[in-house]
């Protein structure tokens, strides 16, 4: 059930303004819940669906696959932003980096796993 509820497609909001207030709404939620998160041991899905409002998973995506890649430094930064509040969390939001290892991967995997 977990599984499916993290794999609902969340679109991140436009580029700008909007996207910098869904990442600051995700930090303030993440401030008000952040024990509740620990006391359970994961990141529910709900929270997650606001890193994905805030484009947190497509900061490092390739553009070929719809995503809008940040520099590493600026996508580290968000991470740093969110684990000042939470390190747990920041782990959790970390995850996008990790998809430098996606890239050794044929081009037509790669499109299978981006396409949600």
């Amino acid at each position: 059930m977990l599984i499916e509820s993290t794999a609902r497609r969340v679109a991140a909001e436009p580029a700008g303004p909007a996207r910098e207030r869904a990442f600051d709404e995700a930090l303030a939620v993440l401030r008000d819940r952040r024990d509740e998160f620990n006391a359970q041991g994961y990141v529910p899905a709900d929270y997650v669906e606001l890193l994905k409002k805030a484009g947190m998973y497509r900061a490092s995506t390739p553009a070929l696959f719809g995503g809008e890649p940040l520099p590493p430094t600026a996508f580290m930064k968000m991470v740093e932003r969110i684990s000042a509040v939470d390190p747990a969390t920041g782990w959790v939001a970390s995850f996008g980096s990790s998809l430098v290892y996606f890239a050794a991967l044929p081009v037509e995997s790669q499109r299978e796993i981006y396409a949600a």
